[in-house]
C-alpha cells in the first residue's frame, strides 16, 4: 500500500498532508449541473492535458492542506448566496436603452465580496492556462 508524503501547503506554509482543494467552489460548479445524470466537460488550452468529464468541479490536490481550506468556507458561503441564491434581492439593474448594462447593489458587504472575488478570480489564471467548462 502506498503511503501518501506530505508537501508544503501554498497557503501556511507548512508540510502537511494535501487534499483535492476545488479551484472554483463547488457550489458554484453544481448551479451548472441540472440532474444527478449531468456532467460538464473540462477542457485546458495547455498541450497535453486531456479533456476531463466532471460531476465535482475543478480541484488540485496539491495547493492545500485541510485546516486552510476550510478558512475559505464562509467567504464562498457568501459569495454563493450574493451571486448566485439571493442575486435579485441584492443586485438591481442598471439600464440602457431598456438593456441591463450592469447591476448595482447597496446591501451587499463589499469587503467580504472582493475577498470572495479576489481569491477566486484567480482561478482564471489558473496555471492550465484557460479553462473552459463545457455543459454536456
Amino acid at each position: 500500500m502506498k503511503m501518501e508524503e506530505n508537501s508544503t501547503c501554498k497557503l501556511c506554509g507548512e508540510n502537511k498532508k494535501l487534499i483535492k482543494a476545488h479551484v472554483i467552489p463547488k457550489a458554484f460548479f453544481n448551479t451548472l449541473l441540472d440532474s444527478d445524470d449531468d456532467f460538464l466537460k473540462v477542457i485546458s488550452s495547455k498541450k497535453g492535458i486531456r479533456e476531463k468529464i466532471s460531476r465535482m468541479g475543478i480541484y488540485d490536490k496539491h495547493i492545500l492542506c485541510d485546516t486552510c481550506e476550510q478558512k475559505f468556507g464562509p467567504l464562498d458561503d457568501y459569495g454563493f448566496k450574493v451571486l448566485i441564491q439571493q442575486f435579485d434581492q441584492y443586485f438591481t439593474p442598471i439600464l440602457s436603452s431598456d438593456n441591463v448594462r450592469s447591476h448595482q447593489s447597496t446591501s451587499v458587504d463589499r469587503q467580504r465580496l472582493l475577498a470572495f472575488w479576489s481569491l477566486y478570480s484567480g482561478a482564471l489564471l489558473y496555471p492550465v492556462n484557460r479553462i473552459m467548462v463545457r455543459l454536456t
